[in-house]
């Protein structure tokens, strides 16, 4: 592991610039602050979602340079929050919950209830910060990495801006150094004793689908299945997205289940309905979704 890379000064010298505004300025403003930095980010990098320009300009109306724009908007608000949660007055953003029968149901059976998160900008806090004003106590599954650096200095200074305030509103169960088998265990204790775990859909997993979406391919891990249907957990998608009038809102959907033997089948048909479901989110906030710019970029071009 590297102890620091020219990414994690950037990013300091970043937050530090941020600071500021994330503590004095009323929130009311930062819509017009962060659509002003997403400006001059784009300007300035250019923006990087060229291939995509027939995609967008069919399916949503968009071009490249709005999407990005609108991206880094979204991503400097979400960074806003989180310095703002280091404040003495916090940030208290208005959040509504919505599904939450579908955990309440699941919680009835006994076994557990899996979360599976989907990667939207702002989906790591809200999502947390909302369950957790709902009276809810998740167990959340998470990487040594988690807060945008995986170096000795990064994840000793950088990442804490971001993993200890979630720490605020989950338990966070990281898979370390010592491999991903004590987490494991731990999840599946949390699954046992009949409590909520979540888990983020994204590409990176031991076992993998691949499948069209939007134009493009979709890879995704099938951890979050696999940890449902082996404990008998109830498997349910969490997206969390932004109204157009700055409303935070967390929707659960109904669980994901199959009914296919083998379980490479029953993962790879739980993945289709998963797709069905995130094409919808997707479809209403493009700009929102990680998948196309984001770090978990886990949606490429055929084209």
């Amino acid at each position: 592991m590297r102890l620091i890379r020219s990414r994690d000064l950037a990013d300091l010298a970043l937050l530090l610039a941020l600071f500021p505004s994330a503590w004095l300025l009323p929130e009311r403003h930062w819509r017009r602050w962060t659509r002003f930095l997403g400006l001059v980010h784009v300007r300035l990098l250019g923006p990087r979602g060229a291939q995509l320009q027939s995609l967008l300009a069919e399916n949503f109306g968009l071009s490249p340079l709005d999407l990005e724009i609108e991206f880094r908007d979204y991503n400097y608000r979400e960074l806003l929050a989180y310095l703002r949660e280091h404040s003495p007055s916090r940030w208290k953003p208005e959040i509504e919950v919505f599904g939450q029968c579908h955990i309440d149901a699941g919680l009835e059976r006994g076994k557990g209830v899996v979360l599976w998160v989907s990667p939207f900008l702002h989906s790591d806090l809200v999502s947390k910060k909302g369950l957790h004003d709902a009276g809810y106590r998740v167990n959340h599954l998470s990487e040594l990495g988690h807060g945008g650096s995986d170096t000795r200095f990064g994840i000793r200074y950088l990442n804490p801006i971001k993993t200890k305030i979630e720490e605020r509103y989950c338990q966070r169960i990281v898979m370390g150094s010592g491999g991903k088998a004590p987490a494991m265990r731990k999840l599946i204790s949390c699954l046992k004793g009949n409590q909520i775990v979540s888990v983020t859909a994204l590409q990176k997993g031991r076992r993998v689908v691949e499948r069209p979406f939007l134009g493009g391919v979709l890879r995704l891990a099938t951890g979050g299945p696999s940890i449902a249907s082996t404990n008998g957990a109830s498997l349910l998608p969490v997206f969390a997205v932004i109204t157009d009038n700055g409303k935070h809102q967390v929707y659960i959907e109904p669980p994901l289940a199959s009914k296919a033997e083998r379980p490479e089948d029953a993962e790879k048909d739980i993945v289709a309905q998963y797709i069905e479901v995130l094409e919808r989110y997707v479809r209403k906030h493009p700009a929102a979704w990680r998948g196309w710019l984001g770090s978990s970029n886990y949606w490429r071009s055929v084209s």
